[in-house]
C-alpha cells in the first residue's frame, strides 16, 4: 500500500525530526524508517523519484529558443508536395489540415527531442547528419555537374590502368558425361567437319547440355559456367582445331576454338560508357576530402588524449555514407 502524504513539504518535516528533543528522536526515527521502507518497495514512488530526477537534469531550451516559428509558405509547400504524391490537383480541406497539424506537431516533437538530448546519442540521427554534410560538401565542391569531353579525356589518361578489356574466347563444343564417351565422339566430329556448314555452327552430336554449344564470352563469364581452369585449358588449343577431351564442372567436352584474345588496355571509346560515373565519384570524393580538411582546421580532434595533426585520408561520398565506428 502506498504511503499517504498529508504535507507536501515532507523534507522540512525530516529536518524538524533531526532538531527534536532526545526523547522524541527515537519515535520520529522509527516513523521515518518505516516511510523509507515503504518508498523502497513502492514501484510508483520509485518511478516518480527517477522521473523527477530526469526532468530536473534534462536540458531545457533557453528563453531565446522558446518560440517555434513556422511560416505559412512552408506549410503550403508541404501541402503541394503531398498533393503531388497523391496525384491530386489539390488537397481536400481535411487533408490540408492534416498536413498543417503534422508540420506543427513535428516541430514540437523535434524541439522536445532536442530538449531531452535525444539527438546526441541516436545512431540514425548521427548517420543522417553525416550524410547531409557530405551532400553539402559535394554541392559546394561543384561535384554534381556533368563532365565535359575534355575532362573525361583527361580523367581517362590519368587513370588508364583502371580500364581494361578482359580476355575473351569464341568456341563451339560437344559434350559427354565421361572422358571415354567424349573421346568416342572424335570420329563423328571429324566427319562432320568435312561437311559444308557455317564456321560457328556446333556439331549436332553428343549428349544434351543445359548451356549453349556456341560460346562467345569473357574469361570471367566462361569460368562462371565451366570452372576456373577452363579458360587456361583453351589456351593450349590451336585456333580452328578440335581439342582432346577437356574436363569442366559439367563433364567432358571436345572443343573447337574459333577465336581467343588476351586481356588488354581499353581505348577511350571502349571505356566511354563507364567514364562519367567514375569521374563523378572521383570528383565527389575530392570535394568531400577538401571539406574535411577545412573542417579539421576549424576543430581540435584528439585520439586517446593525443591531438591529431591531420585528418585521416578517406574516399567517401554522400551516396556511401555510413555510421561512425563508435556507433
Amino acid at each position: 500500500m502506498l504511503p499517504t502524504f498529508t504535507d507536501m513539504n515532507e523534507p522540512l518535516a525530516t529536518v524538524a525530526v533531526l532538531a527534536s528533543p532526545p526523547r522524541e528522536h527515537a519515535r520520529h526515527h522509527t516513523a521515518a524508517g518505516g516511510l523509507l521502507r515503504a518508498l523502497a518497495h513502492s514501484r510508483l514512488a520509485q518511478f516518480l523519484v527517477v522521473g523527477g530526477a530526469i526532468f530536473a537534469l534534462s536540458r531545457r531550451p533557453t528563453r531565446a529558443d522558446d518560440t517555434i516559428r513556422i511560416e505559412s509558405r512552408t506549410i503550403a509547400a508541404l501541402q503541394a508536395e503531398e498533393a503531388r504524391r497523391l496525384g491530386a490537383a489539390a488537397l481536400t480541406p481535411e487533408q490540408a489540415a492534416a498536413v498543417r497539424a503534422r508540420v506543427i506537431t513535428d516541430e514540437i516533437l523535434v524541439r522536445e527531442a532536442r530538449r531531452l538530448g535525444l539527438d546526441t546519442e541516436d545512431r540514425l540521427v548521427r548517420e543522417r547528419l553525416v550524410q547531409k554534410v557530405l551532400f553539402l560538401a559535394e554541392d559546394l565542391g561543384g561535384a554534381s555537374r556533368e563532365p565535359t569531353t575534355d575532362e573525361l579525356t583527361a580523367f581517362f589518361e590519368a587513370s588508364r590502368d583502371r580500364y581494361t578489356r578482359p580476355a575473351r574466347a569464341r568456341f563451339v563444343h560437344v559434350f559427354a558425361s565421361s572422358r571415354e564417351a567424349a573421346a568416342a565422339l572424335a570420329p563423328a566430329v571429324a566427319a562432320w567437319e568435312r561437311e559444308p556448314h557455317a564456321p560457328s555452327s556446333p556439331p549436332p552430336l553428343g549428349e544434351p547440355l543445359p548451356v549453349s554449344r556456341f560460346v562467345d564470352a569473357s574469361e570471367v563469364e566462361i569460368a562462371a559456367v565451366y570452372g576456373p581452369a577452363w579458360f587456361g585449358a583453351l589456351e593450349g588449343v590451336d585456333t580452328g582445331a578440335w581439342s582432346a577431351p577437356i574436363r569442366s564442372r559439367l563433364g567432358w567436352h571436345l572443343v573447337k576454338v574459333l577465336e581467343k584474345s588476351r586481356a588488354r588496355p581499353a581505348t577511350f571509346d571502349e571505356a566511354r560508357a563507364q567514364l562519367p560515373l567514375d569521374w563523378l565519384i572521383a570528383r565527389r570524393e575530392a570535394a568531400v576530402s577538401r571539406y574535411l580538411d577545412d573542417a579539421f582546421r576549424r576543430q581540435q580532434v584528439e585520439l586517446d588524449g593525443v591531438r591529431l595533426a591531420a585528418p585521416p585520408v578517406v574516399h567517401r561520398t554522400a551516396a556511401h555514407a555510413r555510421a561512425s565506428v563508435e556507433d
